[in-house]
């Protein structure tokens, strides 16, 4: 059944923009194939941990402080009650 919109279905010819987008794809597909990952220095790792995972939170504001904490300096007016953060 030929719709007039200048492509009948089961025909074999390409137009520009079908071989375009094909080189397209192709190039696209490469690209994504040769990104590599890389190993993060041990030092690095440990100072990323040092200021977001190894926090202490506190219970009645949820701020989340330094793991060597005594009392919250945030606004619950510096209560005692913390807790580990969860990695």
């Amino acid at each position: 059944m030929y719709l007039g919109c200048g492509h009948i279905p089961g025909s074999r010819e390409t137009s520009p923009a079908d071989t375009e987008m094909h080189i397209f794809l192709k190039t696209l597909i490469g690209k994504i194939n040769t990104l590599k990952g890389g190993i993060i220095d041990v030092s690095l790792c440990q100072l990323a941990q040092k200021y977001n995972c190894n926090k202490t939170i506190c219970l009645k504001c949820c701020g989340h402080l330094d793991p060597r904490t005594i009392h919250c300096h945030k606004k619950c007016g510096h209560t005692n009650n913390f807790r580990r953060r969860h990695n």
